[in-house]
């Protein structure tokens, strides 16, 4: 072999070593960012009022895929003051 022949080819070598290690690399991180996907716990606030039945309800709602649960909590006020509890703890399962 030559000194261009052997040149080429180490280049080559090293060429191909810098994509595997570069694959590698980016596979990690696709992983990675679908395991804190996996993890979600997401929240969220409301208020709402019901006209016909004149109800004021307050509460949030939690997504958990960690754990697999979805709960919901409400403090329901009637027109008349009167204040009432809306628990719910639902667990999500595969099917």
């Amino acid at each position: 072999m030559y000194y261009s022949k052997r040149t080429l080819l180490i280049m080559f070598i090293i060429f191909i070593i810098i994509i595997v290690i570069g694959s590698v690399t980016v596979l990690g991180w696709i992983k990675r960012d679908s395991y804190r996907a996996n993890n979600l716990i997401c929240t969220t606030k409301s208020e709402a009022y019901i006209e016909p039945r004149k109800l004021y309800m307050d509460g949030g709602l939690v997504l958990d895929l960690k754990s697999g649960r979805i709960t919901v909590h409400y403090d329901v006020t009637t027109d008349t003051k009167e204040k009432r509890l809306f628990f719910r703890d639902i667990c999500i399962s595969k099917l």
